[in-house]
């Protein structure tokens, strides 16, 4: 299955930022220093702060622990985080599957492969790279080519702000878990 793409500027070699682009390989958890003396000042004091692993505390019992173990090994349901608001959900899984399988089947949004095109979308990269190499550093060339493409996993995190039927439920039930078993109106 795929879905719609961004692709790269075609004026990519042609701009004067050109090194700042998609091409660019990822660098690291910090920033560049010298872009703003705040950040390099907090990054800085950040870093030499001492880390304590060891006095972490358990916010959960462990019955609480008993049970959410007992879940994650349950076959019967899925857990997932609901798409906003930091929520989770269980959910049957056999439902799920059925809402996966209704997103999938909207060719509105996507549309079945008949073939793996990987390889030919690496050659025509690699082509693209050797036209443009003089406007490529050794690093992005590499970056660009030495690779092995790997398959998406398809997943939906289930949007329960857009559901009613969910939303009704969180009204009616003054609870901290709130039960709304396999609502219609539910979206990955």
């Amino acid at each position: 299955m795929e879905s719609g793409h961004k692709f790269v500027d075609k004026e990519i070699g042609k701009r004067e930022d050109a090194e700042e682009t998609q091409t660019t390989p990822p660098t690291g958890i910090f920033p560049k220093t010298g872009r703003d003396e705040y950040l390099d000042s907090f990054i800085d004091t950040f870093s030499k702060l001492p880390i304590n692993y060891h006095n972490t505390k358990q916010n959960l019992s462990r019955r609480e622990k008993k049970l959410l173990e007992e879940l994650k090994n349950n076959p019967s349901i899925i857990l997932k985080e609901a798409d906003k608001g930091g929520g989770i959900v269980i959910m049957d899984k056999t439902f799920y599957r059925e809402k996966v399988l209704e997103q999938l089947n909207d060719n509105d949004y996507y549309t079945k492969r008949r073939k793996n095109n990987d390889k030919s979308t690496i050659r025509k990269i690699k082509k693209l790279v050797v036209e443009y190499s003089e406007s490529l550093t050794d690093n992005k060339i590499a970056y660009l080519c030495d690779f092995t493409p790997k398959e998406a996993n398809f997943y939906g995190l289930p949007k329960i702000h857009k559901s009613n039927t969910i939303q009704t439920a969180v009204k009616h039930q003054n609870r901290k878990y709130i039960e709304s078993p396999n609502p219609i109106d539910l979206l990955l």
